[in-house]
C-alpha cells in the first residue's frame, strides 16, 4: 500500500520542489563554494532553507491527497486498511447508516479543507501556482 501511494503521488512532491530549488540564486551557491563552505554545509544552509516551503506545500498536497485516497486502497486490495473514504463507503453502502457515513465525510471534508489551506499557503510560499 505505501510503496503503490510512494509511487502515485512521487510527482505532485517534485512538482513543487523543483519550482523552489530553481529559484534559488545560483549566486548565493557559487558565493558559498567560493568562500570555502563544505557541500554539506551549502545544502544545510542555502539549498534546504530555500526549498523547505516548496516541500511543506509538496508534502500538504501529498498528505491532503493520502487522506482521501479510496482507488489505490481498492486497487490493491489492502485487507486491514481502513481510510476515511473507506469508511465512509462501508457506512453508507455496506451498513446504509447514513448518519455515521455523513459525519465521517463531514470530519474528511474539514480535514481536507485544512490540510487544503496550508497547501495553499506553503506553495504561495514558494511562488508555486497550482
Amino acid at each position: 500500500m505505501i510503496l503503490a501511494e510512494i509511487t502515485v503521488f512521487t510527482p505532485l512532491v517534485m512538482r513543487p520542489l523543483m519550482a523552489g530549488l530553481r529559484q534559488i540564486d545560483k549566486s548565493q551557491l557559487e558565493a558559498a563554494s567560493i568562500l570555502g563552505a563544505h557541500p554539506l554545509r551549502v545544502i544545510g544552509q542555502v539549498i534546504f532553507p530555500a526549498a523547505l516551503p516548496a516541500l511543506m506545500a509538496g508534502g500538504s498536497l501529498c498528505l491532503l491527497l493520502t487522506t482521501n485516497e479510496f482507488g489505490i486502497v481498492l486497487f490493491i486490495g489492502a485487507k486491514g486498511v481502513n481510510t476515511l473514504p473507506m469508511m465512509v463507503y462501508s457506512k453508507a453502502i455496506l451498513e446504509s447508516d447514513y448518519s455515521q457515513a455523513c459525519m465521517i465525510a463531514l470530519i474528511n471534508i474539514l480535514l481536507s479543507l485544512g490540510l487544503f489551506i496550508i497547501y495553499r499557503l506553503a506553495a504561495a510560499r514558494t511562488g508555486v501556482r497550482s
